[in-house]
């Protein structure tokens, strides 16, 4: 296997999925702006125990010379919620503080057993933003992540498989992307995707846990498939009337199910299209020669590791995330510590042996130094920071600081009626009024970045009319740091 430098895993990708009993891997390289396809591999599993499962993923990884570079992995539509949702702000900030409230009330869950994260897919011209919120149970991102571990393998990114198909779409219709609305339908093996796409973005999306295999033997899943269709139609049609579907999309699988193209051209009376999925798309030889069976659908694979757009789903806990920050910032100092010591030892051989040209060197040198200087003196400043922090850890908070610093951060425009603190609880409760509720994530936030503050929770906050004007109710609680 070929070594795996942070060069080159900066510029390889890798995508993953393990559903259906098949693996299937695919892999690109960063080519000046660009991707270029060049590992496409799928792989039967014996079948879909751990183990199995495990011994596929380690065969697979021999295969990839140039490592795994950075790894995504996606999960069907069907094993999670996405919601679309519709915020009356454009501010990252606000719409930030408004998923939080929400996904408070889409599921039964507490917070920290569901992994989320959303994605802006528009911002309109009078002032709304449209939303999708993907919320996966934590047990289901976490079955995924112990088999990855125990093959050696470390994600850097969790993604859903409507947001990968939307990838494929960016690379693909790049130079000839559709306009209106479209309807793209996507089987793989034992499951379905349904999109409602408008310009090749993403608007709406359904999962079916049925796919290829079932429906080329069960009839009447065409007319399951269609009602499927209407509703996913008829859901948007709620958010956004009086919008026509312009076209259906159907990948390549599709065409496995006999007559399912015409069946939707008479049903919906709108031309159908089938997507090949290496069309449109730059690869390298031997690519396209991969065999795989035919009602598998590559879209999915293939757009985790095309696609361009910055912001992107991450259904990975957030500790990892974390983790990850940390890694990559010593990875980064690591090769700036290899990177130097190559420039001193190169430096010193060359004093070495040309020792006439002394001055020119040490002057070169010097040059050098003044261009770091200001670099190092953020690094020992930072340093500093961080001991300061430390020592500040140890000292034991006291109520008079907390008051002291709650009176400092607190908003003008806010007034607070009530504030109890549980000493056995260790609990500070703040209840009070606001004239706008983007004024409280405000002060939420002052809480959250305080030294005094943690574990800060937002109970409710609802909006109240006055005869002339309006005002929001709130409570909020907190911990004290000790």
């Amino acid at each position: 296997m070929g070594i795996n430098t942070p060069l080159t895993e900066k510029r390889i990708i890798t995508g993953l999925e393990i559903e259906g009993g098949y693996l299937k891997l695919a892999q690109a390289r960063d080519v000046k702006g660009a991707r270029r396809i060049v590992k496409l591999i799928v792989r039967k599993l014996p079948s879909q125990s751990e183990e199995d499962i495990v011994t596929a993923l380690s065969d697979v990884r021999s295969q990839v010379k140039e490592g795994l570079g950075r790894l995504v992995i996606s999960i069907p539509r069907h094993k999670l919620t996405v919601r679309f949702l519709r915020f009356p702000t454009t501010s990252e900030k606000e719409i930030k503080g408004m998923v939080e409230l929400q996904l408070t009330k889409e599921l039964p869950f507490p917070k920290e057993d569901l992994s989320s994260d959303y994605l802006i897919t528009e911002r309109t011209k009078d002032g709304y933003a449209k939303v999708a919120l993907a919320i996966a149970q934590r047990g289901v991102v976490e079955n995924y992540l112990n088999i990855l571990k125990r093959a050696h393998f470390e994600p850097e990114r969790i993604t859903f498989s409507a947001e990968a198909i939307l990838g494929w779409c960016e690379a693909a219709f790049k130079q000839d992307r559709p306009n209106g609305y479209s309807i793209l339908i996507d089987p793989d093996c034992d499951n379905t995707e349904i999109l409602l796409l408008h310009n090749s973005q993403l608007v709406f999306a359904r999962g079916l846990n049925w796919g290829t295999v079932q429906m080329m033997t069960q009839a009447d899943l065409k007319n399951k498939l269609a009602e499927e269709i209407r509703r996913t139609i008829e859901g948007y049609s709620r958010q956004d009337p009086h919008r026509e579907i312009e076209r259906i999309f159907l990948s390549q699988p599709g065409k496995m199910i006999e007559g399912l193209k015409e069946f939707l051209e008479q049903e919906f009376k709108l031309p159908c299209l089938v997507l090949a999925p290496l069309k449109g798309l730059t690869y390298e030889r031997g690519v396209s020669g991969v065999q795989y069976k035919p009602e598998l659908s590559l879209l999915r694979v293939l757009g985790m590791v095309v696609g361009l757009s910055k912001k992107k789903i991450n259904l990975l806990p957030l500790n990892l995330r974390r983790k990850q920050e940390i890694k990559l910032k010593r990875k980064k100092l690591y090769v700036s510590l290899v990177l130097s010591a190559f420039i001193i030892l190169a430096s010193g051989l060359i004093f070495a042996k040309k020792i006439h040209v002394k001055q020119l060197h040490i002057s070169y040198l010097n040059r050098e130094i003044e261009k770091t200087a200001p670099e190092a003196q953020n690094v020992e400043a930072m340093l500093k920071n961080i001991e300061l922090i430390e020592a500040r850890s140890k000292i034991e908070g006291s109520s008079v600081d907390a008051l002291r610093e709650l009176h400092n951060i607190l908003p003008k425009d806010i007034l607070l009626s009530n504030l109890d603190y549980d000493e056995g609880a260790g609990a500070l409760r703040l209840r009070g009024i606001s004239k706008n509720i983007p004024d409280i994530f405000s002060f939420i936030e002052a809480l959250e970045a305080s030294s005094c503050f943690k574990n800060v929770q937002l109970k409710y906050v609802s909006e109240k009319k006055l005869k002339a004007s309006g005002f929001a109710d709130f409570k909020i609680e907190c911990a004290l740091e000790e």
